[in-house]
């Protein structure tokens, strides 16, 4: 498990959420289901021609249950989560996600990376799995941060 995910498990405390149930609560009680599944991603779609990605995961395997989905519906569906799951899941799995950048043509690269700029995610649940969509020049910069990383 990512040290990140293993600091925010023993960072969050579940039994507080039993006597406070204010909106910050909410979303740490659905951070620490979150952070302690494993999620896989189910299928990543290349590039559209604006530069546009779509990945799915299933809802279960980010330990989000049926009872929990109709419990934190507000919160599942707001910009703050869809944004920081879906980089999260991105981060995590780079590697996957690699590969569609390396996939644009070095002639259609300008066009499709740089002429937009990744602002936030777009998220929709299909059946039970959640799909993600965001711009390409997302993964450029997460590249890119690795990369300055390594240098230092």
């Amino acid at each position: 498990m990512d040290n990140f995910v293993t600091q925010l498990i023993d960072n969050i405390n579940i039994d507080s959420f039993k006597g406070n149930r204010g909106s910050g609560s909410r979303y740490r009680e659905l951070l620490y289901y979150i952070s302690v599944s494993n999620p896989e991603i189910d299928k990543i779609d290349g590039c559209d021609r604006d530069g546009d990605v779509q990945f799915e995961v299933s809802m279960k395997s980010l330990g989000i249950s049926y009872d929990l989905m109709v419990k934190y519906k507000k919160e599942v569906c707001s910009d703050f989560i869809a944004n920081f799951l879906g980089e999260l899941l991105i981060r995590e799995n780079i590697n996957s996600f690699a590969k569609v950048i390396m996939s644009i043509k070095p002639e259609l690269y300008p066009s499709m990376v740089n002429r937009f700029e990744h602002r936030k995610f777009g998220m929709n649940i299909n059946r039970e799995k959640l799909v993600f969509s965001f711009h390409v020049s997302l993964l450029q910069k997460i590249m890119l941060e690795d990369v300055k990383r390594q240098i230092k």
